[in-house]
């Protein structure tokens, strides 16, 4: 567990169901975001700050203790520790940059990293998982399968298509999430998040980002000559589209 008061909460569950507090993980100043348990009662990897991977031994719950800390390059913002391990050894991190790096779990007295790193940007809102000895990362609805020494380029591996899939499904009483975005969302319903919406007065919010960044394309075309000669089109223009924003959100 990591609820953002405590940092990282180790508790023990019996078979009850009832969780009792052995021990924390804090780390000052950073929020803990993911964690997974690479080596049960020994090893967890954790997310913390926006680009720093922790491994910490949790073998003694009431004093565990880091063993490595890294940061590559790029940020880590999603599901981005891989569930399991390629091998039943190592274990997977993907930096949003610099792409997925493998770490030996079994390297002596403390997990290192194993050297093996494939640059490749996936859908870090899906995560990684093992599967077969490998990882499998996913790529915009698609998937591929990843050995840690993997050295070809993408489009020289099979990619294979999952099919389109709808976020939101209706029946008689209205609209419905689907499980995985329902998840995503901390179990929120369709209904909920509408209502979060409409709360944040979030139209509006797309509304001004649409304003500013019509403002940047006018002040780059007055900088650039060749820009103020392009053709004029039947296309509507910037105060036409918001005369339209406009009276919709009325």
């Amino acid at each position: 567990m990591f609820p953002k008061s405590c940092g990282l909460l180790i508790c023990e569950m019996p078979k009850t169901g009832e969780l009792f507090p052995k021990g924390q993980y804090r780390v000052s100043g950073q929020v803990i975001k993911q964690v997974e348990v690479a080596v049960s009662g020994k090893y967890a990897m954790l997310q913390v700050g926006a680009n720093n991977l922790h491994i910490v031994d949790i073998s003694e719950p009431a004093a565990p203790k880091r063993v490595l800390n890294e940061s590559r390059l790029g940020l880590l913002y999603g599901d981005q520790l891989m569930q399991g391990l390629a091998e039943d050894r190592y274990a997977c991190v993907f930096w949003h940059v610099s792409g997925l790096h493998w770490y030996d779990m079994s390297n002596g007295p403390a997990p290192a990293y194993s050297g093996d790193n494939y640059p490749l940007r996936i859908g870090a809102a899906n995560g990684l998982v093992a599967y077969q000895g490998k990882t499998l990362a996913t790529l915009r609805g698609d998937y591929v399968l990843l050995d840690r020494h993997e050295r070809h380029r993408l489009a020289e591996l099979p990619v294979r298509h999952v099919g389109s899939r709808r976020h939101r499904n209706k029946n008689r009483s209205g609209w419905l999430c689907d499980m995985e975005l329902s998840r995503r969302t901390g179990s929120m319903t369709y209904q909920q998040i509408v209502a979060m919406a409409d709360k944040a007065n979030f139209r509006h919010a797309l509304w001004q980002m649409g304003e500013v960044i019509a403002d940047l394309f006018e002040q780059v075309m007055e900088r650039q000559p060749l820009l103020q000669n392009l053709p004029i089109n039947d296309d509507p223009s910037s105060s036409d589209i918001t005369k339209r924003w406009k009276r919709d959100k009325e």
